[in-house]
């Protein structure tokens, strides 16, 4: 099941100390749900990275996060 493997890349980047490849994960998998119409879902996905985003806020990535949410 994709979304399994979204949470296995994760936990890998979680594991490796790697927030930044966590929140990547977590935006493709946020993205996917909400092709799959599953925004509040992709909302869910990407609430533990709140923090990060916001002190990345100006990057590629918090841009890509906040259109997901």
């Amino acid at each position: 099941e994709i979304e399994a493997l979204f949470r296995s890349a994760i936990d890998i980047a979680t594991k490796q100390n790697a927030p930044l490849l966590a929140l990547r994960a977590a935006i493709s998998w946020a993205r996917f749900l909400t092709h799959q119409r599953r925004r509040a879902q992709a909302r869910i996905v990407l609430q533990p990275y709140a923090q990060l985003i916001v002190s990345l806020a100006g990057s590629r990535d918090a841009e890509l996060a906040a259109e997901l949410t």
